[in-house]
């Protein structure tokens, strides 16, 4: 099944390469001690708007030492009335050197899709858990592969949340050590994959938007908490 094929590129998402393994293990720094969350990711929800959990994924092992992730949540939900799956994958670092983590755009083409077009960025708003309107800029992909059963089509959302700051790239952030125990000392990367019909990125699109809409509100209350742990991220 199609998901199955999404599911292997998150797996992707944060297996990635020997090359980029050594480049960013070269340069990076051990940090004595990992910012914790302030709540699980697996708290949150299971209704998203008309979005419904139908399962949880683990990582595999060497997956996992690669990635190095202090935490993670790998989920597919389905959109009411469709029979379409939304693959969310959220990467957690508190120490954000000592992981190995980029974007769609190195991800996907190592897997054997290949990119349409330019990526499209954009803003969307929503409101944290202390009630600050939030920008979080989102790049959306567009890739294509051709498989034995034909060829599949999958619109990507990503954002990375550095420096209290939801941004669509995610470039550098590995490279530089957040000062410790500021609200913004950890990297996290949120992906959403959507399958596309055939010349159909519109809706596949849309469904990536409106994801990211519900989900961003209780995912900026697990990464910064309630409190005052929220007043880096920023604001309108």
């Amino acid at each position: 099944m199609f998901h199955r094929s999404l599911v292997a590129i998150l797996l992707v998402l944060t297996g990635a390469g020997v090359l980029h393994r050594w480049v960013y293990g070269s340069r990076a720094s051990t940090a004595s001690t990992i910012r914790p969350l302030p709540a699980a990711l697996s708290d949150i929800p299971l209704q998203l708007g008309p979005f419904q959990y139908r399962q949880d994924f683990e990582l595999q092992p060497d997956v996992l030492r690669v990635a190095k992730v202090d935490s993670f949540l790998h989920r597919e939900y389905m959109e009411d009335g469709a029979n379409l799956p939304i693959l969310l994958y959220v990467g957690y670092w508190g120490q954000p050197n000592t992981g190995l983590g980029h974007g769609p755009e190195v991800c996907f083409p190592s897997a054997g899709w290949t990119a349409e077009g330019s990526p499209q960025e954009r803003s969307i708003w929503f409101r944290s858990a202390s009630n600050v309107e939030t920008e979080a800029k989102i790049a959306v992909h567009h890739f294509v592969r051709t498989e034995p059963e034909g060829v599949r089509r999958i619109s990507v959302g990503f954002t990375a949340v550095v420096g209290g700051r939801f941004q669509p790239s995610s470039r550098g952030s590995f490279l530089h050590s957040p000062p410790a125990g500021a609200d913004g000392s950890f990297v996290a990367h949120v992906q959403v994959g959507s399958a596309a019909g055939e010349n159909a990125w519109a809706g596949a699109d849309e469904r990536v938007g409106a994801f990211m809409e519900n989900v961003l509100q209780p995912l900026s209350a697990t990464l910064f908490g309630h409190g005052s742990g929220q007043s880096s991220i920023v604001g309108k």
